[in-house]
């Protein structure tokens, strides 16, 4: 598991998200799309790390999405309402529910009913704070996308 001490050594990550929180108005409201996996998990730490001393500026959410695509799934809504109640990063679970499609249908189904359940969760927020709804994803996730389609 990856903590805070350790985000130091993720230049990369740490430079973009300086970079992400410059350059956006404040006060706003950020909403990870968390997935427990290594790509949204460093994210939220980092964000969370970089917000520490800007409370005022800056307000942290995480939004997992269960499809029940896969049977582990509450478990791993247990797992990132941990991550976020050991950060005090306020946290939603959402549940949603798919058809049956082929494989890579209901990969691209799945992707829509995702944002579209985060975005219901963002607008339905009552907030003067801007929002913005970041996603973590690795060098290599394009290059699946490319291999997949």
């Amino acid at each position: 598991m990856t903590n805070s001490s350790s985000l130091s050594s993720l230049s990369p990550v740490k430079t973009a998200v300086d970079s992400f929180l410059f350059n956006i108005k404040s006060p706003s409201v950020i909403y990870v799309a968390l997935s427990g996996g290594l790509d949204s998990t460093v994210l939220l730490h980092a964000l969370n790390e970089a917000i520490q001393n800007q409370n005022d500026r800056f307000k942290l959410k995480a939004i997992y999405v269960d499809h029940g695509l896969q049977s582990e799934s509450n478990e791993w809504s247990v797992h990132c309402q941990q991550v976020c109640d050991n950060l005090g990063v306020e946290f939603v679970s959402l549940k949603i529910e798919l058809g049956s499609f082929s494989r890579k249908g209901l990969e691209a189904i799945a992707r829509t009913e995702r944002y579209k359940a985060i975005s219901e969760v963002i607008d339905g927020a009552s907030s003067s704070s801007k929002p913005y709804l970041v996603t973590g994803h690795h060098q290599r996730d394009q290059v699946e996308t490319l291999l997949l389609n």
